[in-house]
């Protein structure tokens, strides 16, 4: 880029850069928007003629340059983990959180400070990181995220919520919103399981796959080949270790979502305990839902529960009661 502008160089010569957020470089080239931090590299006198459209990506230097290197410096210090500093520098430490001991199966540092159990938990908050399940309307053809059998909606950040059902188009202009524009209720229930069951056999295949990652954010190598060393980082110079891309509590997470999705007690009951109830109780939102659409979720939940029980990591095991016990 400095060539481009006849900037004179000669070996030797020391080329300033700053990485931009991916949105300010889609904004200056009105292309899609570049994955590599190379190609979003851009000179400090680029940034400054700009006018404030380019600025630097404050995350990509917190993750890259400042948490690593901080992180090997504090490991020493008790009670001190890297998901516990990627929170304090404003990161999800959720991406950061060090795996379980392999050798002891205890908690770490990073599930015992401010533990709260996943049943505490609102399903926004509990099933943040899974892959979401759409639907494509067959009247107006938008594809839009399944959100449940009751749910708030709000137009716009000063329009006021109000509720509706998860087996309706949320689009406000579709013609025929009933069942995601299906004729009858079975074609829509047909096109819910058959969505349901794509999404798990590509959660499936990813997981069987074999694919792992470079705990280290500095690094971040994912590949499918194994390390002889034990689970240490293939990259040259990286003393990370390699876990796997997908785990069995993501899958489990992931179908324990499609049940709540359909759940009619369970999804009622988070709208009670949230702020946005509206002053209704949970007898009350069940009768706001119709007597069929009542049978379809108790339906889908009912096969969205038999595959949850078909997961191995529903079920503990004995030696876990005999350690706890003895």
């Amino acid at each position: 880029m400095m060539i481009k502008n006849n900037r004179r160089l000669t070996v030797g010569d020391h080329i300033p850069y700053v990485i931009c957020a991916p949105q300010e470089c889609e904004n200056k080239s009105n292309e899609k928007t570049p994955k590599s931090a190379t190609e979003r590299a851009c000179h400090p006198d680029e940034i400054a003629r700009s006018g404030g459209i380019l600025k630097p990506d404050v995350e990509w230097y917190l993750t890259q340059q400042i948490l690593p290197p901080v992180s090997r410096l504090c490991e020493p210090i008790e009670s001190l983990s890297q998901g516990l500093i990627a929170e304090r520098l404003g990161l999800n430490s959720s991406k950061y959180a060090q795996p379980r001991s392999a050798r002891d199966g205890e908690l770490n540092d990073d599930e015992l400070v401010d533990y709260v159990p996943d049943s505490f938990k609102s399903d926004e908050e509990r099933f943040s990181d899974v892959e979401k399940l759409s639907l494509t309307c067959s009247a107006c053809g938008l594809t839009s995220e399944f959100r449940g059998v009751l749910y708030l909606r709000r137009e716009s950040e000063n329009e006021a919520s109000d509720l509706s059902g998860g087996f309706r188009c949320p689009n406000p202009s579709c013609q025929s919103p009933r069942y995601w524009g299906e004729a009858t209720p079975f074609a829509c229930m047909a096109r819910i399981v058959n969505a349901i069951s794509l999404l798990m056999r590509k959660q499936l295949q990813n997981y069987y796959s074999g694919c792992v990652k470079c705990d280290d954010p500095a690094c971040g190598l994912q590949t499918c080949q194994l390390s002889v060393t034990g689970g240490g980082c293939l990259a040259r110079g990286c003393n990370g270790r390699m876990t796997s891309a997908v785990t069995e509590r993501s899958l489990q997470l992931q179908l324990k979502y499609f049940e709540c999705l359909f759940d009619v007690d369970h999804t009622t009951k988070q709208l009670v305990e949230s702020k946005w109830s509206l002053g209704s109780n949970q007898n009350e939102l069940i009768s706001m839902i119709a007597t069929f659409d009542k049978r379809l979720a108790e339906e889908l939940c009912n096969i969205s529960k038999k595959t949850m029980s078909e997961c191995g990591y529903n079920w503990i095991l004995s030696s876990f009661w005999r350690q706890v016990f003895l």
